[in-house]
C-alpha cells in the first residue's frame, strides 16, 4: 500500500485485507489492526477516517505500545459531556475542539481548561490574557513576572482599572490603584504617598475618607479629623492647634484633665481646665490643687508679671515663705513722705459679720463698698454689677503704719507739754 494511501472503511465492511501487515478490521463501528508476525504497532503514513462512529485506539492491539501516525488524524470536534478523544470507560472526559482555533479539556462532562488564540484559560470558557484563571490556584513553585510599573501593573485584578501589584525595583513591592501607586514595600520600610488632611494616606474601614493619618511635608507626621488637621508632629515636638510645633508639645487649643470645666458652678467635680486663653482652673478633694516645690535652694516659686513688668513674687526658704509685693526704688517715681492717715483710719468703719457660703463669723473686718470711698487702692470692684467686690488687707498695713507715726507724735507732744 503506497505512504499515501486513503483508506475509507464503511461501517459494516467487516475486513480489509491492505495486502501489507498488519492488516485492518472495521468492527461495531472501532478500528481493529492484527499482524499475523506480532507486530505491536500499526504504521499509517497517510490517514485513517471512520464515518463518525469513531474508533477505539486501545483496541488497536491488545499488547500496542502505541500507535505511529505520519501524517494528519482529524476527529469530529465533540463537546465537553462527548469530548472527540477520550478513553474506555470514562466517555465524558477527554480533549475536544469548542471552535475553530480552540482546543478545550473536558472532565466528567465540563469543561475545565480551553486553549485560544488569546491564551489558556482555567475555569474560564474565554480567556482574556495568555494566562486566565477563574478561581484559587495554589503554587507549589515560583510565579514570576517581568518588573512593571503603576500604569501597566504585573499582576492585575479584572475591572478595567489596571489595578494590582508591580515591582517599581529591585527590593520593593508597589500597589497600584487606577494608573497610580498608592503604597509600597521595601526590605527596610513601607510607603504610601503623602495624602493631605482632606485625602489622608492611611484611613479607617467604614471611618470616612477625610479622617486619617497624612505626611504634609518631609520629616513632619499629621492627623486630620473631618477633613482638617487637628495634631502635627516634627522634629521639634507634637502640636495641636498649630502646624509648627516650637517645643516638645507645643497646645494651641484649651484642654482638659479630669471632669472639670473650669466653671465655678461644676459642683465636685474635680481635675484641671486650661482655655486656649490661658486660664488655668484646677479642682481637687481633700489635698491643695496646686503645689509648688523649690529643690536645693532658697529663692522665688513663683513670680507675678504685667506684662514684661515683675509686679510681685512668693519667695521661699527652708522654714518661711514671703509674699513679697515690688517696692524697689527703682520702680518709683515722685517720691515723698506720706499725708495723714489717721483721719481716714478713724472715719473708715471697721465691722463683724458672717458669710454666706459657709456661715464663718470674723470679729473684725471691712466692707468692701465701705472702704471704697476712703481708700479705693484696696478695693478691687467687679468687672459687672454682678461680680462681688474685694479689699486687699496687706495694703491696709502702710496706713496703719502711717497712722500709728502720727498718734506716736501726738503722744510725745503731749508728753512734753
Amino acid at each position: 500500500m503506497a505512504d499515501d494511501t486513503f483508506i475509507f472503511i464503511p461501517k459494516g465492511a467487516p475486513y480489509i485485507d491492505t495486502g501489507v501487515s498488519p492488516s485492518v478490521k472495521y468492527d461495531d463501528g472501532q478500528i481493529h489492526a492484527f499482524d499475523s508476525a506480532d507486530s505491536d504497532e500499526l504504521a499509517a503514513a497517510g490517514r485513517i477516517q471512520t464515518d463518525g462512529a469513531g474508533f477505539d485506539v486501545s483496541s488497536l492491539l491488545a499488547a500496542a505500545t502505541g500507535l505511529s501516525l505520519g501524517g494528519q488524524t482529524k476527529f469530529a470536534a465533540g463537546s465537553a459531556a462527548a469530548p472527540s478523544i477520550t478513553t474506555t470507560g470514562d466517555l465524558n472526559s477527554g480533549i475536544y475542539f469548542p471552535a475553530a482555533d480552540q482546543m478545550a479539556v473536558s472532565l466528567g462532562g465540563a469543561q475545565r481548561l480551553i486553549v485560544t488564540t488569546t491564551g489558556l484559560g482555567i475555569g474560564e470558557a474565554s480567556p482574556a490574557e495568555k494566562l486566565h484563571v477563574a478561581g484559587n490556584g495554589i503554587f507549589a513553585g515560583f510565579v514570576r513576572a517581568n518588573p512593571s510599573d503603576a500604569t501597566d501593573p504585573a499582576f492585575q485584578f479584572s475591572g478595567g482599572n489596571r489595578d494590582g501589584i508591580f515591582q517599581p525595583f529591585g527590593g520593593a513591592i508597589g500597589f497600584s490603584i487606577a494608573n497610580a501607586e498608592v503604597a509600597r514595600v521595601t526590605d527596610s520600610d513601607f510607603r504610601v504617598p503623602l495624602g493631605s488632611a482632606a485625602a489622608p494616606s492611611f484611613r479607617g474601614f467604614g471611618g470616612g475618607t477625610a479622617a486619617g493619618l497624612f505626611f504634609p511635608a518631609i520629616d513632619k507626621l499629621a492627623i486630620s479629623v473631618g477633613g482638617s488637621e487637628v495634631l502635627r508632629a516634627n522634629s521639634t515636638g507634637i502640636g495641636v492647634g498649630t502646624t509648627n510645633p516650637l517645643v516638645g508639645l507645643h497646645l494651641d487649643v484649651g484642654f482638659r484633665v479630669g471632669a472639670f470645666d473650669g466653671a465655678a458652678a461644676s459642683g465636685s467635680d474635680t481635675g484641671m481646665n486650661v482655655s486656649v486663653g490661658g486660664a488655668v482652673s484646677m479642682s481637687r478633694s481633700g489635698n491643695p490643687p496646686l503645689v509648688l516645690r523649690r529643690v536645693g535652694s532658697d529663692g522665688q516659686i513663683q513670680g507675678f508679671y504685667r506684662d514684661n513688668s515683675a509686679v510681685g513674687s512668693i519667695s521661699v526658704t527652708g522654714s518661711l515663705t514671703a509674699y513679697n509685693t515690688t517696692s524697689d526704688a527703682r520702680a518709683k517715681t515722685c517720691i515723698k513722705a506720706a499725708g495723714d492717715a489717721l483721719a481716714m483710719l478713724l472715719a473708715m468703719p471697721v465691722r463683724q459679720y458672717s458669710m454666706r457660703a459657709d456661715g464663718a463669723f470674723h470679729p473684725y473686718g471691712y466692707i468692701a463698698q465701705e472702704v471704697d470711698p476712703f481708700a479705693p487702692h484696696v478695693v478691687t470692684k467687679g468687672a459687672t454689677e454682678a461680680d462681688l467686690w474685694g479689699v486687699d488687707y496687706s495694703k491696709m498695713v502702710p496706713a496703719l503704719h502711717r497712722g500709728f507715726q502720727q498718734l506716736a507724735q501726738r503722744v510725745e507732744a503731749l508728753e512734753a507739754a
